[in-house]
């Protein structure tokens, strides 16, 4: 998995030149066969060169169409109510994780990985290919639609890559989203060992439904208030939280404490998401968005490769959720220091 995803934040810088030059159709259309044919073929790897030549591809794949493509149309296609698009259009990574990981994690306990592998590469197919040739345009002037946006940030800021990262406020936003990525992703690839060191079996099972629930819910709120108040402030109190649900998660002595921190950390978790694309767009405009934002993302695979390992090795040192947790939240707040050392002209 790490290597995933170091190869989808690689990859994405070239697949960022990519769609600034082609049709966005041919470059998700193309990744979305790789990553199908990639996870179809999971079932099938039997040695350890194979598996790691498998998630290479499928890590190009998912970058080619994933949230590098997504977030670049919804920066060009919309200037209003940008965070509310945003919002609406990633609520869908948390929906994928509540309704389609059970039946495919189901099928494989039934089935095995083998049988079952193929079906899911057909998924994700059939999920997004016709929506991607049919529905997708590159630019509202594809089809004769004129969307004037405003210049935002970019005229102070730049617009270009090499501005952009002349900018000690780009390397402050992507540095700190290393953290914020480190924090989270670690949190949670861990939050069922949490829950399961510190509840009931029937109780884990339900506990690990109010993370997902929260991120859903917490994402479409936030894109409601996001356009109506400082989008900087707004992540630096996204980071704070979750720096503090991240350490009362460590510390919960009682359920109900645990359970709080959980959707806490669900709402962070929502927002921080897109708050990350909807701050480069604002900062820096949209005729580049791709590739600045690219190199924000690569980073952010830094932390998102690192985490769950690092804190599962901490784990291995004090057997106990405590200690990995406290890094998580360490973590979080060292993102919210990094973040307010260089605050943007426009706030």
């Amino acid at each position: 998995m790490s290597v995933f995803f170091l190869v989808s934040g690689i990859s994405g810088l070239v697949i960022a030149t990519m769609l600034e030059r082609l049709d966005v159709r041919l470059v998700m259309g193309s990744g979305t066969v790789l990553a199908a044919i990639s996870l179809s073929l999971i079932g099938r790897v039997d040695s350890i060169v194979e598996l790691y030549l498998v998630y290479i591809a499928f890590g190009i794949g998912f970058s080619a169409s994933g949230l590098l493509p997504a977030t670049t149309l919804i920066a060009r296609w919309f200037d209003n109510n940008r965070a509310k698009a945003l919002s609406i259009a990633s609520t869908g990574l948390s929906l994928g994780g509540v309704l389609l990981t059970p039946p495919c994690a189901a099928l494989i306990e039934i089935h095995g990985l083998r049988a079952t592998s193929p079906w899911m590469g057909a998924a994700y197919l059939v999920g997004v290919l016709p929506v991607c040739v049919l529905v997708l345009r590159s630019f509202p002037s594809d089809i004769g639609v004129d969307v004037a946006h405003s210049a935002g940030a970019a005229g102070t800021l730049g617009n270009t890559l090499s501005d952009a990262l002349r900018q000690p406020y780009f390397w402050s936003l992507a540095i700190a989203y290393l953290f914020v990525m480190l924090a989270q992703v670690g949190g949670i690839a861990h939050q069922y060992g949490l829950v399961n060191e510190r509840m009931e079996a029937g109780d884990a099972a339900y506990a690990i439904g109010v993370l997902p629930l929260f991120s859903i819910v917490g994402r479409l709120a936030g894109g409601m208030i996001i356009d109506t108040v400082s989008t900087w402030r707004f992540t630096l109190l996204m980071m704070v939280l979750q720096g503090f649900a991240m350490a009362t998660m460590a510390l919960a002595s009682s359920v109900p404490i645990l359970l709080v921190a959980l959707a806490v950390f669900g709402v962070t978790v929502g927002n921080l998401l897109m708050l990350q694309p909807l701050l480069i767009a604002e900062s820096f405009g949209i005729e580049h968005y791709s590739r600045i934002y690219s190199w924000a993302n690569l980073l952010s695979m830094l932390g998102l490769a690192s985490g769950p390992a690092l804190m599962g090795f901490v784990y291995t040192i004090g057997a106990s959720y405590q200690y990995p947790y406290l890094l998580a939240a360490g973590s979080g707040f060292l993102a919210c220091f990094v973040f307010n050392l260089v605050a943007p002209r426009i706030r």
